[in-house]
């Protein structure tokens, strides 16, 4: 820990957190947004999964002089504390919190990878919904959007959405957000994503952005009658070729499509 404790003064977290919209202190007895924070991920180094789990730190002496705390917040403080961001919290303090993150690694020419999934839920956790769950039917779930960067196998971005929400729901503003907020600063080599962002809205808003991308696409019977009639497929490797088509079936017209065959 006094590692970590040398990693963080070393980066300037402390300071760029203070610049963000972090909820206000409720009296003058209450903790540093800043504070909080950091014993949060204090807790989290050293193996907690649950509120309950600060409160063990809390008597650790030693780790209260490494960081030079006198004290460390309770389970309440930081449940109340999470509790006061709401979804205009968020989206304020979130997207440029990953800028800063990001930008401290100085990549470039990154794989964007993006995808969505489905997390399901015990009991009514907020936020959580019946919607299409594969290995619980019936079951409360999330259906999360999320964004890394390949290279450092890193979140770039996370939307958290109910289990009810179509694969495409908010995707060309969670891609922008990504894109233009958090990876402004950070040039993008190709963007991978699955089925859920193949659309024409998306599709038009990559190939704006002039960036080059590799999007799956549902096998619906007119694209598998496009498929079967290509013939100069070009081998790549064993078991893989690959071709290319323009086609007024598929979403766009004129526009050059990158095809797997095993």
């Amino acid at each position: 820990m006094s590692l970590m404790k040398r990693f963080v003064d070393s980066i300037g977290i402390r300071e760029y957190l203070s610049t963000l919209e972090l909820p206000d202190k409720g009296s003058n007895r209450s903790y540093d947004p800043v504070h909080i924070i950091e014993s949060f991920w204090l807790s989290i180094w050293t193996g907690a999964s649950r509120y309950i789990h600060a409160d063990w730190l809390r008597y650790d002496t030693t780790l209260h002089a490494i960081f030079g705390w006198d004290k460390m917040p309770s389970q309440s403080t930081f449940s109340r504390f999470f509790g006061k961001f709401s979804q205009w919290r968020n989206t304020t303090v979130f997207p440029s919190l990953q800028h800063w993150f990001i930008s401290q690694l100085q990549v470039n020419d990154i794989t964007l990878d993006i995808d969505s999934t489905v997390i399901t839920r015990s009991g009514n956790q907020e936020g959580s919904a019946k919607g299409y769950n594969p290995l619980k039917r019936g079951r409360n779930s999330h259906h999360p959007l999320m964004a890394f960067v390949s290279q450092t196998r890193m979140v770039a971005n996370a939307w958290l959405r109910p289990g009810n929400t179509a694969d495409s729901s908010s995707c060309k503003v969670f891609l922008q957000e990504t894109i233009e907020d958090i990876l402004a600063e950070t040039r993008i080599g190709l963007i991978c994503a699955d089925s859920g962002f193949y659309t024409e809205e998306i599709l038009s808003y990559i190939e704006q952005l002039k960036l080059n991308y590799i999007i799956v696409t549902r096998m619906y019977p007119n694209v598998k009658s496009e498929v079967y009639g290509i013939e100069d497929w070009i081998p790549i490797c064993n078991g893989i070729d690959v071709s290319q088509m323009y086609s007024d079936i598929l979403l766009y017209n004129h526009i050059t499509k990158l095809l797997c065959r095993p």
